[in-house]
């Protein structure tokens, strides 16, 4: 035979089997990657106490690999003879963040605008997590709101945290006038106009205006509010919250609350202020019994710290009621009677006052950009009829001036056509309006209407993602698993809350292996 031929025949012979080993490879990395998404998926530590072959706690994930591979020959002869794809995990799920976030890149390109969510909270290990949350909306309409990871700032004021919220957006926003809004929880180191958050990042986007979490409002508001009266901020803060912690977690406790006062105590919550006003109403309602609780806990508990709790939450219950009686007793002397009513009504006229100044400030700081709202009255349709007979010139002037990319003639055209016709009145909210206008190819047609539904539907009113993600977080990094890295912090958290959109990335396991090699 011609050597050249017998070459030929080697070099195919060689390619063939190359790529057999290749598509075997692919296939066992494929395995891995399955069972690393399932764990994520429910939010299960990979790594056991001992990861060794002999070890009686490998993990879950080791756990998962040898189950699936007595169903799967090709992946137990990988595990038996194979020296490589061994404790990969961690190369593994820094390709999956990668992946996820290119994802996430793209669907931003694609969109019009871009709003960010941001909020902080501290985790098992007492370490500061700022979480980064986009929203903006995808072809068909719908809006969406992606986590994009965790980060620990330098410091916790506010120049620190916007820095890390700006390292965030460089990757993602290419055009600073992309993004139109930034939302937070509304507390003073992020909403203030001078030095917070806030402030930072719309110096570096000009459009990025602040709107407030419409959850948070009245919350913030009151709390801070009370806290600038000294009498209000002490029963507030150190009484009330006291009592709650009294009884929390202690059953011994609550079972002579159970049998004394008949009413469970509702545990005030940092973010909701009604659960706070609960606790109020309940405090005062059943005072009395709650002093008989106490003296009954005094007597009968064998703890040192909570005879001392108890005898100081009765003795300032007791205290309060003897002032009372007090009260009542110098009342005789009508000199002193009118002295002293006087002098109460003057400080709760001064206190309430006080607390009234600062609600309508909080309400005129906090709520400063409120032209949003303005935008979305030009689109309600059940005032379609009436825009018809008299067009609302002062709203669209009022939304030009904010959204300079509007044109402000053209987007009068549209909306006088979109008054009168009887087809748009039908619709429910702006999202089903874009929806039915990119359904219907309208988008050029209504070109600054539709700009200015991507304008609106973009922006969040609530910051209730973050939260969620806050969520994840503490069922991810838990106390056994509390030194979890930054990095794979971000990326198990991601694959827990983004799996939807992961299911729907194609080739999503052949992008991480082409990564990965």
């Amino acid at each position: 035979m011609d050597i050249r031929q017998q070459l030929d025949i080697a070099f195919r012979s060689n390619v063939k089997s190359h790529n057999e080993k290749v598509t075997k490879n692919r296939y066992v990395l494929t395995k891995i990657i399955d069972c690393i998404l399932f764990c994520s998926t429910f939010e299960l530590a990979l790594r056991g106490h001992d990861e060794r072959d002999d070890s009686l706690n490998t993990g879950v994930f080791r756990g998962l690999i040898n189950f699936s591979a007595k169903l799967d020959s090709s992946l137990k002869d990988h595990l038996t003879s194979a020296t490589v794809f061994k404790g990969i995990q961690n190369d593994l799920l820094d390709c999956m963040l990668t992946v996820c976030q290119k994802h996430i890149k793209n669907e931003i390109s694609k969109a019009s605008f871009v709003s960010v969510i941001a909020d902080e909270t501290t985790d098992v290990s007492s370490i500061c997590q700022l979480v980064v949350v986009f929203r903006y909306v995808l072809s068909n309409g719908q809006p969406v709101e992606r986590f994009w990871g965790f980060t620990n700032p330098p410091g916790h004021d506010s120049k620190s945290i916007a820095e890390c919220i700006q390292a965030s957006l460089e990757k993602v926003v290419a055009k600073p006038e992309k993004l139109i809004s930034q939302s937070c929880d509304g507390r003073n180191v992020m909403s203030g106009q001078h030095a917070g958050v806030q402030a930072f990042i719309q110096c570096a986007y000009k459009n990025a205006q602040y709107v407030h979490c419409y959850a948070h409002q009245l919350n913030l508001i009151v709390g801070q509010a009370t806290s600038q009266n000294q009498h209000v901020r002490v029963f507030f803060f150190p009484n009330l919250s006291d009592i709650t912690n009294f009884f929390n977690k202690f059953p011994q406790r609550i079972a002579i609350l159970d049998e004394t006062v008949r009413k469970r105590i509702p545990h005030g919550s940092a973010t909701r202020w009604n659960s706070k006003s609960r606790t109020i109403n309940t405090v005062y309602e059943y005072r009395e019994q709650l002093v008989e609780c106490m003296g009954k806990i005094e007597s009968t508990s064998k703890q040192t710290v909570a005879i001392n709790q108890a005898g100081t939450i009765r003795a300032e219950k007791e205290r309060k009621r003897m002032d009372t009686v007090a009260k009542e007793i110098s009342a005789s002397y009508e000199t002193s009677r009118k002295r002293k009513r006087e002098n109460i009504h003057i400080n709760r006229t001064v206190a309430a006052r006080e607390i009234c100044d600062v609600i309508s400030n909080q309400v005129k700081e906090r709520f400063c950009f409120i032209s949003h709202y303005s935008a979305v009255s030009l689109l309600e349709a059940p005032k379609f009829q009436e825009y018809e007979k008299k067009f609302p010139t002062q709203i669209l002037d009022q939304t030009t001036d904010v959204y300079s990319m509007l044109q402000k003639d053209r987007l009068k055209t549209e909306l006088g056509v979109i008054y009168r016709r009887s087809d748009f009145r039908n619709m429910t909210g702006a999202i089903s309006l874009l929806q039915f206008i990119i359904e219907k190819n309208l988008q050029t047609t209504f070109s600054e209407t539709h700009k200015l539904l991507l304008i609106i539907v973009t922006i969040p009113m609530i910051t209730a993602e973050a939260e969620r993600c806050f969520s994840t977080l503490k069922r991810v990094k838990t106390f056994l698993r509390s030194t979890m890295s930054e990095d794979r912090l971000s990326v198990l958290a991601m694959l827990s809350i983004e799996k939807r959109m992961i299911n729907d990335i194609p080739k999503f396991n052949e992008n991480i292996i082409d990564l990965f090699a």
